[in-house]
């Protein structure tokens, strides 16, 4: 007997391969998908909606590697290669949670403006030291304790991050319980935003006292 495929079959695999095989990630149309397949796959469970029309499999909030996989799709062509994600969007990276409203990247010198297009992205001048880097595949990204203090260095509240992220990165490298930051941490930093990070560093302790 032969087997037929029913239409809303070929829809599944076809909507399903679309984010199994690369790219995993990216707007409908850059995926090949309509409106409603998209929103089937959302329903479904096999992929998220993030930041708009951006969509990644439905994995990818609690997967360090899917989490990066994502952050390097979105900066592969609106980000220089050494760009470093930063801030709030590396405290991402590392912790999951609800995705930051933009992406902060950390770059060497702003001389052009980053692309367009869906999450916004924002340019912080000047590149962490080295060794506060860590490469997740081919993504720079911030160390969680690095990511820690440019949070309680910020001085925007829209940037600024609740206690509770800034605990969960400091416990990722053992640094929770430290009554101040390792001075290595400080390193680029000037006094004004040394002072943010002490303050900051002792109010996060106090609001789980």
């Amino acid at each position: 007997m032969q087997r037929v495929h029913s239409p809303a079959a070929r829809h599944d695999r076809r909507t399903e391969a679309a984010l199994s095989d690369p790219p995993r990630h990216g707007t409908p149309a850059h995926l090949g998908l309509s409106a409603g397949e998209a929103s089937a796959l959302v329903l479904g469970g096999a992929a998220r909606s993030l930041w708009g029309e951006w969509l990644c499999p439905g994995d990818t909030r609690a997967d360090l590697t899917a989490r990066t996989d994502l952050l390097r799709a979105l900066l592969a062509e609106r980000a220089p290669a050494d760009a470093v994600v930063a801030e709030g969007t590396a405290a991402w990276a590392w912790l999951g949670g609800t995705p930051p409203a933009q992406c902060i990247v950390r770059v060497r010198r702003i001389h052009r403006s980053l692309g367009a297009g869906d999450p916004p992205l924002r340019a912080v001048e000047g590149l962490p030291p080295e060794r506060h880097i860590v490469s997740v595949g081919r993504l720079r990204i911030s160390s969680p304790l690095r990511a820690a203090v440019e949070l309680l260095a910020v001085r925007s509240p829209e940037r600024a991050a609740s206690p509770s992220t800034v605990r969960g990165l400091l416990e990722a490298v053992g640094a929770w319980t430290r009554d101040a930051p390792p001075p290595e941490a400080l390193e680029g930093f000037g006094p004004a935003a040394r002072s943010r990070i002490a303050e900051g560093w002792t109010r996060c302790a106090q609001a789980f006292r």
